[in-house]
């Protein structure tokens, strides 16, 4: 039996995740957290990361930080998220400076909107509102000389 209303939500739900903020985000989340767990580096991640960032991080430092970054979470058993790693680099204070390149990518990307919906609900209430006026104006309008 098909619902054609389901394929609508389906579509719609699909279309908001294959944003490409939203690629952008998790690419760089998975990058960082599996660094942050002692795992190999991700190579295909990592480019998407430096291509996006090329003109804000240093590859090669990011790269030996990336390699580094699990020895800040020897302690811990497992890193879950992004909030996990900022925790764990605010608590190295001054230290965390031997990151520099990791904490400026966390930056811009904790920065970025994952979606654009903000601006759609912007959008959408200027068209309701435009909407309005229009349906609300008068017939009778001055006639010029």
């Amino acid at each position: 039996m098909y619902f054609p209303f389901l394929d609508c939500i389906i579509a719609a739900v699909s279309s908001k995740f294959n944003q490409p903020c939203f690629s952008l985000y998790t690419t760089t989340e998975s990058l960082i957290v599996d660094s942050a767990n002692g795992l190999q580096l991700n190579e295909k991640n990592f480019d998407v990361v430096i291509e996006h960032y090329t003109d804000d991080t240093a590859g090669l430092r990011l790269r030996t930080q990336l390699a580094m970054l699990h020895e800040v979470f020897r302690e811990k058993h497992q890193v879950k998220n992004m909030e996990d790693v900022v925790e764990g680099l605010l608590q190295l204070g001054d230290a965390r400076h031997l990151y520099s390149e990791v904490n400026k990518v966390l930056q811009l990307l904790l920065t970025v909107p994952a979606s654009s919906a903000t601006a759609e609900r912007r959008f959408s209430t200027l068209r309701r509102l435009k909407n309005f006026v229009r349906s609300t104006m008068g017939a009778e309008r001055p006639v010029p000389d």
